[in-house]
């Protein structure tokens, strides 16, 4: 799925994507959407890649339920900051949701650990730290998320962070990029759960990763 955010010249986009086949839908708002998502990945990639378990084992273990709420709730309050509305009310009780409806799922961060693959953790909690430094927030559940992840990545040989690289020097967000930079000048790709959902807003700017595409998967 492919989420166009809402504009004049859209339905030229809209009409290319289609005829490639793709199942479009036009949303009011593309950034809420990406953050929302930022949220709930924030809540439960990392925390299933540093317990290494499925999604849905988060909510069995209660520790465990305080820090993806303490996680969510850190993240929705950066995004508050930089003037996003939300898709959701409770950032907690739908980082949960996904938990749940996903429960026999391993994140694509599990998966990329358990591989001894990099992991998107700078584009999830790392970028949640470093975009709430800047407001003056503190995110010290994320930090400490990013900092073990990028151990887990040092220890397995894949350098310092064991991260993938920014593609446009953007450290807010990254996503995998599903439609090429070229076709489509400022705007930005998100993915969304299933790695197989993009959403693209004008004057966005095209980057890689965002934090656990496949929080789903």
């Amino acid at each position: 799925v492919v989420s166009l955010e809402a504009h004049p010249r859209v339905s030229v986009v809209e009409a290319a994507l289609q005829r490639a086949r793709f199942n479009v839908e036009v949303v009011a708002d593309a950034k809420s959407l990406v953050w929302g998502k930022l949220v709930v990945n924030a809540a439960i990639n990392p925390l299933t890649a540093l317990l290494r378990v499925p999604n849905g084992e988060l909510l069995n273990r209660p520790s465990a339920r305080v820090m993806m709420k303490a996680l969510a709730d850190e993240t929705a309050a950066v995004a508050l900051a930089q003037r996003v509305r939300l898709p959701f009310l409770n950032p907690g009780e739908a980082a949960e949701m996904v938990a749940r409806k996903t429960a026999a799922n391993h994140s694509s961060m599990f998966q990329d650990v358990r591989r001894g693959a990099p992991t998107e953790i700078d584009a999830i909690c790392g970028a949640v730290a470093k975009v709430g430094e800047r407001h003056g927030i503190a995110t010290p559940v994320n930090r400490v998320c990013w900092q073990l992840v990028q151990a887990i990545g040092i220890g397995q040989g894949l350098g310092r962070g064991g991260h993938r690289k920014f593609v446009g020097g953007q450290a807010d967000l990254r996503v995998d990029s599903l439609v090429p930079a070229q076709h489509f000048a400022g705007v930005r790709a998100h993915p969304a759960q299933d790695g197989r959902h993009a959403a693209l807003g004008p004057g966005l700017g095209l980057v890689d990763r965002i934090a656990g595409s496949n929080a789903g998967k």
